[in-house]
């Protein structure tokens, strides 16, 4: 009976259908707990941070990574998820952090005394919080900013050198082209 092309060539491909969805089906993750998810970036205001510590305000972006927790069901739900080329890797996240901001949250007695420690404190309190996760002790420092790197490195005499050799060079610039007009 299955000796006719088209209905053979049918059967075959629900069949490897079906063995497709069976294999991905181990590994699916629950839709529904996507609106849960801890957010890839989240950054506190920077400018309400620098007006309010003022002289003594620190921002940090800092990157941490999850930790593994089999027995958290998000967590699968995130690792299946972030495993897809496809998708953003919601296993590592980035956070803007007002640093005294964080001194004023966490417990200072269990944070720790250095500035990373208290950072990875005050993100792992707010995901637990959230989302019942806990990011890993390597969290890294991409760049703090304060008061004494917050500005441009030059003054306003380069600016104003820079601006009159711009000028310069757009006014050759203007001369080369009248005079290959002119030509």
């Amino acid at each position: 009976m299955l000796r006719h092309g088209p209905l053979r060539m049918l059967v075959v491909l629900i069949s490897i259908s079906l063995t497709v969805v069976v294999v991905e089906g181990s590994r699916s993750y629950d839709l529904e707990t996507h609106g849960q998810f801890p957010t890839l970036f989240e950054y506190e205001d920077f400018e309400s941070c620098r007006k309010t510590y003022r002289e003594q305000y620190v921002y940090c972006i800092v990157r941490a990574r999850i930790i593994p927790d089999d027995d958290s069901q998000l967590w699968r739900n995130v690792s299946i998820f972030s495993e897809d080329s496809f998708h953003y890797d919601h296993r590592v996240l980035e956070r803007g952090v007002c640093v005294q901001n964080c001194y004023v949250r966490v417990d200072k007695a269990a944070a720790g005394n250095n500035q990373l420690s208290q950072l990875r404190a005050c993100i792992n309190q707010r995901l637990q919080e959230n989302s019942d996760l806990q990011i890993d002790p390597n969290v890294q420092i991409y760049h703090c900013y304060n008061k004494a790197n917050d500005s441009p490195p030059y003054g306003n005499f380069s600016v104003i050198i820079s601006s009159r050799k711009r000028l310069n060079i757009n006014f050759n610039a203007l001369l080369a082209q009248l005079g290959d007009f002119y030509e």
